[in-house]
């Protein structure tokens, strides 16, 4: 409080206000009482309600000291204020405020800064960073071409890579299409005064060959030229004749909600519910007519057509979902999801029925005797799962649940059934007498790999403090007939009982004597995760390259190496060994991925990948 005081009161009189001891103990009161913006969390201290505050005063602070007390110089400004914290997303607002309010000259200083850091191992943060710095200049003209060389560094993420392989779904997928994406956001918000930026997002939209960078141009050229004549027209014909699914379904959102009151743009998205090829821009349209449309005459009546008449389940679960929480009030409808939970052809309508029943109509007689009355006799696993999931959480309480959850453990024909019995048995009644007891038996009897490894691990997680349990768990890992199992059992003990003798023993002996790939390979990166300092994991990691038999215990252990130990001497010259002599192509390919990624300034590297 008193540190909060004498900052006010010190600015208060370097603005020549009379008697600001005063003053400054007014103001605290009232941003305190009167417009929320303090509260006091006592022992004299004070916090901003909104982080907004903070922020702002924060940024605020850096610029006094920079500007009026001179106590940090242009040098300290970029690399003790910028350069410590462009890494952190949680300064970028402050670092944006810096930029707005500093002369512009010495923010195109810490734009190049910015620029010069290598930054691709934080996704590119120092470049959007500069480019929301950017953004905050009132007057660009003081800064040079550093504005023209971003754009440029910007533009060209847009088509960013990786020096490799890899899936569509798989992590690197996912990060290519986050850098992309938000470099064309980026790129549109910072240079959205220019026309140029405008052409440019057009012809991104028309000829980029990743959909979703397609898909971003669209949503930003909806949001930020809204007003610009014939964008309304655009987005009609990119819905059309966009060949992705993604760009069209960006197109029919956009002019969904940014176009609702033009005339004419109900009946658009109905034709496309109807007309579309692909599920995912009919369930849009859906959406979106549920949602923005719903006092409009006969939309209710549509969607249960909908429900019966579109041949995808995506779209007909769309539009039971949106009757279910738009409708739950209007008379029949719960009649209307009875129904269809009864006679639906398609598994996916009724889970999606029985989920909506569930959670909208709770506390109507008769609704719980309905979903035990599923369990048993629906026909497919994923419907009866719902329903048993629905009952163990929302019926908790009621006398009898458990039995019934206990029943169908022992009776249901599909595992996932009794998977989910086992856990809502082990997660919501844990503390009552006798459940580690029936886990155990359920560890033993039940003939279903998926079952047994969901025991074990409630057991691990759950019980962990028990006698016995490690002993439970490493006759598992030794005894148990599926290799998916004995995995688990091998993962819970090294992330259980890590901290207990003989473990990192047990788990090398399992990585080297197990029959099967699969339990190998677990324990293998167990040890290499948990006990990366440990003398001799790294030679033990070689070794398993060299002499492993199975490919994907060999792969696993470079993966390990090379990002575990990439600072280690003679690491790129090993991974470089195994690209040639490994017999395995995903063990080669591996080792080139390791090598493109964690040393890719290094000189050579690129012809070698060349090569």
């Amino acid at each position: 409080g008193d540190d909060l005081e004498k900052i006010i009161w010190e600015y208060l009189k370097s603005v020549d206000i009379n008697d600001a001891r005063t003053v400054a103990r007014a103001l605290m009161e009232q941003l305190r009482s009167r417009n929320f913006i303090l509260c006091f969390v006592g022992a004299e201290y004070y916090a901003f309600v909104h982080r907004t505050f903070l922020e702002y005063f924060c940024a605020r602070e850096f610029v006094w000291q920079f500007e009026k007390e001179q106590k940090i110089d242009k040098d300290e400004l970029i690399e003790d204020v910028f350069g410590k914290h462009w890494r952190d997303e949680t300064w970028h607002e402050v670092l944006r405020l810096i930029a707005g309010m500093i002369d512009a000259k010495f923010v195109g200083e810490v734009i190049s800064y910015l620029m010069e850091q290598e930054g691709e191992e934080e996704k590119f943060l120092n470049l959007f960073l500069a480019g929301k710095c950017l953004f905050e200049v009132r007057s660009r003209h003081g800064i040079g071409d550093v504005g023209f060389r971003l754009l440029n560094r910007l533009k060209d993420l847009t088509g960013y890579d990786l020096g490799y392989y890899y899936g569509s779904y798989s992590d690197e997928a996912k990060l290519v299409r986050e850098i992309r994406t938000q470099a064309v956001e980026v790129v549109a918000t910072t240079w959205r005064d220019e026309q140029k930026t405008y052409t440019w997002l057009k012809q991104r939209v028309n000829s980029d060959s990743d959909s979703y960078v397609r898909g971003e141009a669209v949503r930003q050229i909806a949001t930020g030229w809204k007003h610009e004549e014939g964008i309304l027209e655009l987005l009609k014909q990119w819905v059309v004749s966009d060949e992705h699914p993604d760009v069209r379904r960006e197109a029919v959102q956009q002019i969904a909600t940014g176009w609702k009151d033009e005339e004419g743009i109900l009946e658009l998205l109905k034709q496309w519910v109807v007309s579309d090829e692909h599920p995912d821009v009919r369930r849009e349209a859906v959406q979106q007519i549920a949602t923005g449309w719903k006092d409009e005459e006969g939309i209710l009546e549509l969607l249960k057509q909908w429900v019966v008449s579109d041949e995808h389940p995506d779209v007909r679960r769309e539009a039971v979902e949106q009757i279910a929480t738009g409708w739950k009030h209007e008379e029949g409808i719960l009649e209307l999801l009875k129904q269809w939970v009864n006679s639906d052809e398609n598994w996916q309508v009724r889970r999606e029925a029985v989920r909506q029943i569930a959670t909208g109509w709770k506390h109507e007689e008769g609704i719980l005797e309905l979903l035990k009355q599923w369990v048993n006799s629906d026909e497919n696993e994923f419907v009866r799962l719902e329903a048993l999931q629905q009952i163990a959480t929302g019926w908790k309480g009621k006398p009898g649940i458990l039995e019934l959850l206990k029943q169908w453990v022992e009776s249901d024909e599909d595992s996932d059934v009794r998977r989910e019995a086992v856990k809502q048995i082990a997660t919501g009644w844990k503390g009552k007498p006798g459940i580690l007891e029936l886990l155990k038996q359920w560890v033993e009897s039940d003939d279903n790999e998926f079952v047994r490894r969901e025991v074990v691990t409630q057991i691990a997680t759950g019980w962990k403090h028990e006698e016995g349990i490690l002993e439970l768990l490493k006759q598992r890992v030794n005894s148990d007939e599926h290799p998916d199992v004995r995995r688990q059992a091998v993962r819970q003990i090294a992330t259980g009982w890590k901290g207990k003798p003989g473990i990192l023993e047990l788990l090398k002996q399992w990585v080297v004597s197990d029959e099967n790939e699969f339990v190998r390979l677990e324990a293998l990166q167990q040890i290499a995760t948990g006990w990366k300092d440990e003398e001799g994991i790294l030679e033990l990691l070689k070794q398993r390259v060299n002499s492993d038999e199975d490919s994907d215990v060999r792969r696993e252990a470079v993966t390990q190496i090379a990002t575990g130990w990439k600072g280690k001497p003679g690491i790129l010259e090993l991974l470089k060994q195994w690209v040639n002599s490994d017999e395995d192509s995903d063990v080669r390919r591996e080792a080139v991925k390791q090598i493109a990624t964690g040393w890719k300034g290094k000189p050579g590297i690129l012809e070698l990948l060349k090569q």
